[in-house]
């Protein structure tokens, strides 16, 4: 027995399907396509040409899943579309074009949903936070006692970021101290939340690729596991313009050429704020914490 998530995002459109084994999802298949969503956000409406862009992808999808006996096909998307005021409009045009239906999470649904991924995957979740950076939005769910406190949601992410501030393909100095004093103002809402906490689990395109890229240099030799100081020592090779980091994100992930750097601004931020030393990135995510939901 198998199921299919598609998870949209605000940068990439993935498809991953699973079987489930003693009540945990066991990863088949997986293709993503990247699509930019957030790129087609014009004056807060996702426009015709990234609606054309949505139907295209999940079509694409439809006739994969053709091939495939899955027991059931679920389909969600976040900031991609919680960000635009079109949503409804956009879920129904899918729904007429394809026979799609699309379940719109919002911020803290989405929060909830990446923690039980990461605490089916992640042993020993006594306290820290949990972190997802994505395209379109960040989540930090602070967790204690495996249980979780609170949920706080960023609407910005790696692509949203670049595409406010940035006007080529990696930020300039200015536009990165721009892009710093912004996201100091977003974090003033999250003074709530206890410092000191230490450990943070991430998931998320940012924070893997992080890790993938870190790995290929040499800096640390699990991609799912570093420390603080390693992301520190990446953004300033990304700042000199290092053409050896570049290519090294050329080879792991590519998608994230122009948005590495964006993303690694909230990292950074979220790593200062709670004083993290150590990182570790969950091979469970939104999508398992999603699908975990749907069948129990």
């Amino acid at each position: 027995m198998s199921y299919a998530v598609i998870d949209i995002g605000a940068n990439t459109i993935r498809l991953s399907i699973f079987a489930i084994e003693k009540e945990k999802p066991i990863l088949l298949f997986n293709k993503n396509q990247t699509a930019g969503l957030a790129n087609y956000n014009i004056d807060g409406e996702l426009s015709q040409a990234g609606i054309d862009t949505l139907i295209k992808v999940l079509g694409k999808y439809q006739k994969i899943l053709s091939y495939y006996r899955t027991e059931k096909d679920y389909i969600f998307a976040t900031a991609s579309l919680r960000n635009v005021g079109n949503s409804k409009e956009v879920i129904k045009k899918v729904k007429e074009e394809l026979d799609i239906k699309i379940d719109l999470l919002n911020g803290k649904q989405e929060a909830n949903l990446g923690f039980l991924g990461i605490s089916t995957s992640v042993k020993n979740l006594e306290s820290g936070i949990t972190v997802d950076i994505g395209g379109g939005s960040t989540e930090i769910v602070y967790f204690k006692d495996e249980k979780i406190e609170d949920v706080f949601n960023l609407d910005d992410g790696c692509l949203s970021l670049h595409k406010k501030f940035v006007k080529g393909i990696v930020p300039t100095k200015e536009e990165l101290d721009l892009i710093s004093e912004y996201i100091d103002d977003k974090f003033i809402e999250f003074s709530d939340i206890p410092k000191d906490i230490d450990r943070l689990v991430g998931i998320g395109g940012t924070i893997r690729s992080t890790g993938k890229i870190l790995k290929e240099l040499n800096v640390t030799n699990n991609k799912n596991a570093f420390k603080v100081y390693d992301v520190y020592y990446l953004i300033s090779l990304l700042n000199k313009n290092d053409q050896e980091t570049y290519k090294s994100i050329l080879k792991v992930s590519p998608d994230r050429i122009h948005t590495i750097l964006t993303g690694l601004m909230i990292f950074k931020k979220i790593c200062e704020t709670f004083k993290i030393k150590d990182i570790n990135v969950s091979n469970f995510g939104i999508r398992e914490g999603y699908l975990i939901d749907k069948i129990k």
